[in-house]
């Protein structure tokens, strides 16, 4: 490791260890040159499971200017810290297309009959085709076979009085049957609630722990690090370069998102990561950050 990372990795323990910092926000994502890096919320408490960050007050570099008696001294900035252990990177939910079948609720769509009413015929068996000349009783087109050629003058319950009627094409979606596969439980008479035993009072019955909510069979993948690896650093793993990030403001409860350039020294932002177990910290250094927007959401 460089006399320089060492300086820099050196001031934000130093500040972490002295409490001279001021919280920033817990970590959603990194944008990387690799790929993204999530910190998904956490399925049973809902918090984020990213690293928190902070925000210290750190001396500007000096930096030469040709003759070595000469510096131009940059103005003091503020930098990240990675507060508290460092847990490696989490693991993602990836899941499939199908259903769990630990937390199945009797569908409340079609009542378990696995068919509901057609969505576009809404259960007449046939749509609207072509308009026709009347074939009621009297009317345009005589049922009968004989055409006045005019509207029924006493009315005509066939048409309305309007002289057409709109020819009955048989639905294709139901195949003229009224009744359709169930879009809700997928013709199943059931659908998984995200809920242990497929309970439906969401706010209080704990997730199902075979889909951990999901509702979906599946299984949690860990994001693999050497993806994201840039470099290997001493005892560090360097993730990155970081171009962009998102944090959950601890304030606002608002998600802020942030572009990252390269620094004075033409560094941008890298995480370096402790490759071991004992170790056990990261580091953000390099890069300038700026502030793109603010949203109400999750990022």
């Amino acid at each position: 490791m460089s006399d320089e990372v060492q300086q820099m990795v050196t001031l934000r323990h130093s500040a972490e260890q002295r409490g001279n910092y001021e919280p920033f926000g817990r970590v959603q994502w990194f944008r990387t040159d690799h790929g993204m890096i999530y910190f998904p919320a956490d399925s049973q408490t809902g918090e984020g499971c990213g690293p928190d960050l902070a925000s210290a007050l750190m001396p500007g570099p000096e930096i030469p200017r040709g003759d070595s008696h000469v510096h131009d001294v940059y103005p003091d900035r503020d930098i990240l810290i990675v507060l508290g252990a460092w847990e490696g990177l989490p693991a993602l939910r990836v899941n499939t297309s199908k259903p769990c079948p630990k937390c199945r609720h009797l569908c409340d769509v079609c009542k378990g009959e696995r068919k509901k009413l057609c969505e576009l015929c809404g259960g007449r068996t046939w749509i609207p085709g072509p308009w026709l000349p009347c074939p009621g009783p009297g009317c345009v087109r005589d049922g009968g076979g004989f055409a006045t050629g005019k509207i029924n003058p006493a009315g005509c319950a066939t048409c309305g009085s309007t002289g057409q009627v709109p020819e009955q094409v048989p639905c294709e979606m139901c195949e003229a049957t009224g009744k359709q596969v169930c879009t809700r439980c997928k013709g199943t008479g059931k659908y998984s609630t995200g809920r242990v035993n497929g309970a439906i009072d969401w706010d209080v019955s704990p997730k199902c722990k075979a889909c951990d909510g999901t509702t979906y069979q599946g299984k949690w993948v860990r994001q693999d690090v050497k993806k994201f690896r840039n470099a290997i650093l001493d005892k560090f793993d360097v993730l990155g370069p970081i171009t962009q990030f998102a944090i959950r403001d601890p304030r606002s409860l608002r998600t802020r998102m942030f572009d990252v350039g390269a620094d004075a020294a033409g560094d941008f932002l890298v995480l370096l990561a402790a490759r071991s177990t004992q170790h056990r910290k990261a580091y953000l250094v390099g890069g300038v950050v700026r502030e793109r927007e603010m949203r109400n959401g999750a990022a």
